[in-house]
């Protein structure tokens, strides 16, 4: 499990199941991983069926993007697919281009707290079809706001 910023982690099936009571609210971005949620009460869970190396269809990954909008900003949150390695960072990459950062900048961002990771196919056409960026001026590089600070994985006790 990686910490991409200080409310967003990204890891896998396995680390729901161990750390779970570290989070407040869950994504599953794997197509194939059912979770039990009685396992996060009444945590909010979503599942979004996002088939592995494939590219992610533009309403599955606005649909991510809001769950994650709706929850990151007073709600640590953990983003799992499989191995956590190709669904999760790609769908934390999303997120962060929704809130203005550049395709390039956000794959760097995620990639320096999580540097095992594989991109999806086509995720930035993904993220153009699903996020319109407002036109700026060619020099100007726009602002952007997280709603948590980056930060590097804490390390959290083993029971």
């Amino acid at each position: 499990m990686n910490y991409i910023l200080e409310h967003l982690a990204v890891g896998s099936p396995l680390d729901a199941e161990q750390y779970h009571v570290h989070f407040d609210a869950f994504l599953n971005v794997a197509a194939e991983v059912q979770m039990d949620a009685s396992l996060f009460g009444d945590r909010p869970y979503r599942h979004i069926a996002i088939e592995d190396m494939k590219p992610i269809p533009p309403a599955l990954l606005q649909e991510a993007v809001t769950f994650l909008n709706d929850h990151v900003s007073h709600n640590r949150v953990l983003v799992l697919c499989d191995g956590g390695v190709g669904r999760s960072p790609s769908t934390v990459v999303a997120y962060l281009c929704s809130k203005g950062m550049r395709f390039g900048q956000a794959v760097e961002f995620v990639a320096v707290r999580k540097p095992y990771m594989s991109i999806l196919p086509e995720l930035i056409e993904s993220i153009r079809k699903s996020f319109a960026r407002p036109q700026t001026p060619v020099l100007r590089l726009d602002p952007f706001s997280l709603p948590s600070k980056p930060t590097e994985p804490e390390i959290i006790p083993t029971a």
